[in-house]
Order: structure tokens, then sequence, then C-alpha cells
């Protein structure tokens, strides 16, 4: 993740941070854990927020996502949107 402040981030999908730098100018690099990506989008951060889901099938109509929002390879998959069970 690099933005225009001082810091530069690579962020795995559950938040934490696997590398920073500072003001220099430097090169991140990070193995993408496409396994961990998956199970982020399915199961949630910490098995709790189901981002992609709850945007696909919000509780109320929210207009601007619902122009076809449901689909797309990106929610293929997912599963339907529930609480989830216990983890590991």
């Amino acid at each position: 993740m690099s933005g225009p402040g001082p810091w530069k981030l690579n962020v795995d999908p559950t938040g934490r941070i696997l590398a920073q730098a500072g003001t220099d100018d430097v090169i991140l690099t990070a193995i993408l854990d496409l396994d961990m990506v998956r199970q982020v989008r399915e199961y949630g951060t910490l098995g709790l927020s189901q981002t992609l889901k709850q945007r696909r099938d919000p509780p109320v109509a929210f207009p601007p996502y619902g122009h076809g929002v449901r689909q797309g390879p990106l929610f293929e998959g997912l599963g339907p949107l529930r609480m989830p069970r216990k983890l590991g």
C-alpha cells in the first residue's frame, strides 16, 4: 500500500503490517498468500467482517451499489452471508 503520506506499508488481508518503510525511497516486496486472500474474502477478517458479502447482499437497499455490484468474478465463490462458525 502506498499513498501521499510519508509511510509505505505492505499489509496482509487481515490488516497486519508485514513491512513498512519511512520517508526514504525504497521498494517493499511481499509474497502474496492467495489462499489467505480467499479465506478472508469468504469468512471475513477474524471471522467477523464479511465486507464483500455485505456489499453483495445488503440488508437494506442502497442505490449506488444496486447496479451490477452483485455480478462479476470478485463475488463468485464467496458463499452466503451468514454468521461465521468458530475458525481453526
